[in-house]
């Protein structure tokens, strides 16, 4: 169970998630943005816990657990934060570079063959390392080799949602065209967009800054809080389509290559409801998300001074 992120109940649209904190194992924990609920602790050293029953085993719980009907929320999904990574003594601490997963090393992330690096820089306001959290997968997508690739997703509430992919853009300049897809069990997969990851935002930019209006028209948009050009054209989400959740759950997300470009670096992918605002809030540089007219000096890496 300790890698295992989540199961479905007998309850409608009802799951239970699993978070490992440390030694620590959390029931139905949620914690982003604004949905804030504290999990449910699973006592392991209970006599009652890892006890074998003719169809599972049982555990005991620290807490009531309770249904709840949960509206559709945004949920910002770093790539890089996967179970068997989340376990390094490195994770998300600057120098942990070159670390690298085969398929068989990671639970929820599948693909054909060679393999992923995980890698953590200290983050900059440059166009090298502004990534959320400072860390990303790097891998190459394409049609020579790793072909696609499915991640299995958080907790996403039945509504509609587009789908924002948040990345390094592609290098050299060549284009890296990917298509998308969504899969749910026992329906339909849902066929996105193709997108380009090379393509930069500097058609989107209004005197040196985004235009969010512009940028939108364009199915692109800035995510990062970074507050220099270099970033604004070089991190930045591409729109890949518009998914309808149909229940409550973990789903898959696939993306397919549809040329053979080089590496690309994976940051975060956006669920976003439809009828909400699409650009704010935006993610800084530790993960943290921040909302339109945010003073800098409430933005890490906090480089713009208070106002008197």
């Amino acid at each position: 169970m300790l890698y295992a992120s989540a199961f479905s109940t007998y309850g409608s649209n009802q799951v239970l998630t699993f978070n490992l904190d440390g030694d620590n194992i959390l029931i139905n924990e949620f914690k982003m943005g604004e949905l804030d609920e504290d999990g449910i602790p699973v006592d392991r050293n209970s006599i009652y816990t890892d006890l074998t029953y003719l169809n599972g085993v049982i555990h005991e719980a620290l807490g009531q657990l309770e249904i709840k009907n949960r509206k559709a929320y945004r949920v910002y999904f770093d790539l890089a934060d996967q179970p068997e990574i989340r376990a390094l003594k490195g994770f998300r601490k600057p120098g942990t570079t070159g670390v690298g997963f085969t398929s068989d090393d990671l639970s929820e992330v599948e693909f054909p063959s060679l393999t992923l690096t995980y890698n953590c820089y200290a983050w900059t306001d440059d166009l090298r390392n502004s990534y959320a959290y400072g860390d990303c997968l790097d891998f190459r997508i394409s049609t020579a080799n790793l072909s696609w690739i499915e991640f299995t997703t958080p907790l996403l509430v039945e509504g509609t949602y587009n789908v924002w992919f948040c990345t390094r853009r592609a290098v050299p300049e060549t284009s890296t065209n990917i298509r998308a897809s969504f899969k749910q069990t026992g329906e339909e997969d849902q066929i996105m967009n193709v997108v380009n990851l090379y393509n930069d935002i500097g058609s989107g930019l209004t005197g040196g800054v985004p235009d969010d209006d512009k940028l939108l028209q364009e199915n692109k948009k800035s995510y990062t809080t970074s507050p220099t050009f270099q970033v604004f054209n070089t991190f930045h989400g591409s729109l890949l389509g518009t998914i309808r959740v149909s229940s409550t759950g973990r789903h898959i997300l696939r993306m397919d290559a549809l040329n053979t470009p080089r590496s690309t670096h994976f940051d975060i992918l956006q669920f976003i409801q439809v009828d909400e605002d699409q650009v704010w809030p935006k993610v800084a540089g530790d993960g943290t998300w921040v909302y339109k007219n945010t003073p800098g000096y409430e933005i890490y890496p906090y480089t713009a001074e208070c106002d008197d």
